[in-house]
């Protein structure tokens, strides 16, 4: 128990130092093990045993899938299309064009799985446009901050198939049960913006230009490919005619397809994708290596189990403890990014779970929602600062201003979701074959 506790200091320490997670996690727990067996050649056998295990699982091939999808996406300028499509629809509402930005957002998310890297997309394309029709600096930032986030919940998501592969949890029931909360945080999103436009009308005029019914209807057909995918993938899983790994061969192919029929996509782009592909299918990988490792000396310390008996042993609702869980997210937040948060906590908090009873698939997509909503909190809020890269202009600090109302949105979504378990569980208790 001790040197579980020590583990888990070490570990946060060298986060803090700025050592990535995987190694961090490798190296806590190679150390731990080899103090548990006493010997480093032991220990060292032990771990490459552990990483052929983590690294060998069919499971894991569906990460660089979802990764090469997400960046042929990317290449191919799709969020462009969806941007336009939104605008001409919401444009003229109040906030229009903040909406557009968050449909934009939840749109790519059905085809990307990195919250930074939609943040920073959205952020060259959506920014720029509505400081043009005078939206605040603070708004404006803060929508695309928090649509960003919606690209790791909403499938595909490399963070949900690491919680899946981390606890052992159907991924196939993990990403059809995210399409409803991930859609639903975008619905929140979206009335909080008229809500909040509505109240100070100076921080999003609409925009002065008008569409006709054609031009709106003309515009679904450049965001066509993208509801034939997204409708193939939720389909397929429904169904049970592929599971998550071929989802992701058949999103790939059927990406591929579309961005060249549409002229979107050159060989150069290709060879891009797969070189951004690999390099952040690589990163993933270390960190997953890492946490098992770390995972097997948690074992060995029996801390995961003395928690859990302490948790059961306090005389209060299940609800405060995951209340308490969630705070703990939005405060690691400030410090890690979602799958290093995952990594810290998973060891101690399924165990939990087990002995309360949470229904594992919910509580996935809970602490995917809440780690996500940790991304936007300072000082250290990852979207933010990677929002800030491509606008230079705008002071970080007015950045995380205007996230704090995208923020009270997120509590409100994760109250829901925690309230009413059916809006996450409707789709994979329906699952057929599953």
């Amino acid at each position: 128990m001790v040197s579980g506790l020590l583990g888990m200091l070490s570990l946060i320490f060298l986060l803090l130092l700025g050592l990535p997670i995987g190694i961090s996690a490798a190296l806590v727990g190679l150390i731990g093990l080899v103090v548990h067996t006493g010997s480093l050649q032991t220990a060292m056998t032990m771990a490459g045993l552990i990483s052929w295990e983590a690294m060998s699982k069919y499971s894991l091939t569906v990460v660089p899938l979802f990764i090469f999808m997400g960046q042929i996406a990317a290449y191919a300028g799709f969020m462009d299309n969806i941007f336009n499509s939104m605008q001409a629809w919401f444009g003229r509402l109040k906030g229009g064009m903040a909406i557009a930005t968050i449909v934009a957002g939840a749109g790519f998310g059905a085809m990307n799985g990195s919250s930074t890297a939609s943040a920073v997309i959205l952020g060259k394309i959506t920014v720029p446009q509505m400081r043009k029709y005078g939206y605040s600096a603070e708004f404006s930032t803060g929508c695309v901050a928090a649509s960003g986030t919606l690209a790791a919940l909403i499938p595909p998501s490399v963070v949900i198939v690491i919680y899946g592969i981390m606890t052992e949890t159907s991924i196939g029931k993990l990403l059809l049960a995210a399409y409803i909360p991930g859609f639903f945080s975008a619905l929140i999103y979206a009335i909080g913006v008229y809500v909040i436009v509505s109240l100070k009308p100076e921080w999003a005029p609409g925009t002065p230009k008008a569409y006709s019914w054609r031009e709106k209807i003309s515009s679904i057909r450049t965001i066509f490919p993208i509801l034939v995918i997204t409708a193939i993938l939720i389909g397929g899983l429904y169904t049970g005619a592929f599971t998550a790994t071929e989802a992701g061969a058949i999103g790939c192919l059927a990406m591929l397809i579309m961005a060249f029929a549409l002229g979107k996509l050159g060989i150069k782009d290709i060879f891009a994708a797969i070189k951004d592909s690999v390099r952040i299918t690589v990163l993933v990988l270390i960190i997953v290596l890492g946490v098992n490792i770390l995972a097997r000396f948690f074992a060995y310390t029996g801390i995961a189990t003395v928690f859990a008996r302490y948790i059961a042993s306090l005389n209060v609702p299940g609800v405060v403890v995951l209340a308490g869980f969630i705070v703990l997210y939005f405060i690691l937040g400030c410090f890690l990014d979602v799958i290093g948060m995952l990594a810290l906590t998973l060891p101690i908090i399924i165990p939990v779970s087990v002995t309360l009873n949470w229904d594992p698939i919910w509580l996935g997509i809970l602490i995917v929602k809440a780690c996500e909503v940790g991304m936007l909190t300072p000082p250290v809020g990852l979207n933010v600062y990677a929002l800030a890269t491509v606008t230079p202009d705008i002071p970080v600090m007015t950045i995380f201003r205007g996230s704090v109302y995208f923020f009270l949105m997120d509590i409100f979504t994760i109250a829901a979701l925690i309230a009413f378990p059916s809006i996450t569980l409707i789709l994979p208790n329906l699952m057929k074959g599953g």
